[in-house]
């Protein structure tokens, strides 16, 4: 399946997961090693992005299918695009792009992120014995340009991966999965109360065209906590 706007991806995702296609995959054999690739392409430093919800995660899941995400570069309307352009994803294999060097403004993040209307960030730190890198409470304006008309109506708490930002994103999503699994009970306690919500955030800078890849087995597990997922991605 091919699309050109960006915006549309997780529609079109989500048409994939309940179409013929998945069917014929979850019927494959375990041996058989399912993927689920999303091309993105980009203009110098357009953003491109994927959100998806728990009910895409838990399809993805039910699929045992890994998901493999593209970020294409291509050069402005008008110039040679000859180099970064890409086929419909259709057409041919697709061959993992170079991963970018490391330079200054390139880095790659992933971080936990827990909301919700009742528990406080001490709360939440306190239910989880973690800390936060970063958190928000409840109707507080964030210092931002331009400031949100109306305060936000939950808490949100977030941490980090803990690792280094140049690192690859896959270590990131690692060093995740392993807090997920050691407060699997506790995020999943937390996650009962239809008011809180649990996902993995992510964003990415980089100079050149990229792929990301989150893994049958962190897929999994953030389907038993219910969890959704969010990926921006950036030209640096």
């Amino acid at each position: 399946m091919y699309w050109g706007d960006n915006e549309n991806a997780a529609h079109h995702i989500e048409l994939l997961l309940l179409g013929h296609v998945a069917r014929r995959a979850q019927a494959l054999p375990d041996e058989f090693t399912r993927t689920m690739h999303v091309v993105l392409h980009a203009v110098h430093s357009q953003a491109g992005g994927v959100s998806l919800t728990p009910e895409h995660i838990r399809d993805l899941a039910r699929i045992k299918a890994q998901l493999k995400i593209y970020l294409y570069k291509m050069e402005a309307e008008g110039e040679n695009v000859a180099e970064f352009s890409h086929e419909c994803p259709h057409a041919r294999l697709i061959v993992e792009p170079k991963r970018p060097s490391v330079l200054d403004g390139v880095y790659e993040r992933a971080y936990l992120s827990l909301s919700s209307v009742d528990s406080s960030p001490e709360e939440i730190s306190s239910h989880l014995g973690l800390e936060p890198t970063w958190f928000r409470r409840r109707g507080e304006l964030p210092q931002t340009i331009p400031r949100p008309k109306y305060p936000p109506v939950n808490h949100l708490w977030q941490m980090d991966a803990g690792l280094d930002r140049q690192q690859d994103m896959a270590a990131h999503f690692d060093a995740l999965h392993q807090v997920l699994v050691e407060k699997h009970e506790l995020l999943s306690d937390f996650g009962m109360d239809y008011r809180n919500s649990i996902g993995i955030g992510s964003a990415a800078c980089f100079d050149t065209s990229t792929c990301i890849t989150l893994s049958q087995s962190l897929i999994e597990r953030m389907a038993r906590l219910g969890m959704w997922f969010d990926l921006d991605l950036y030209l640096c």
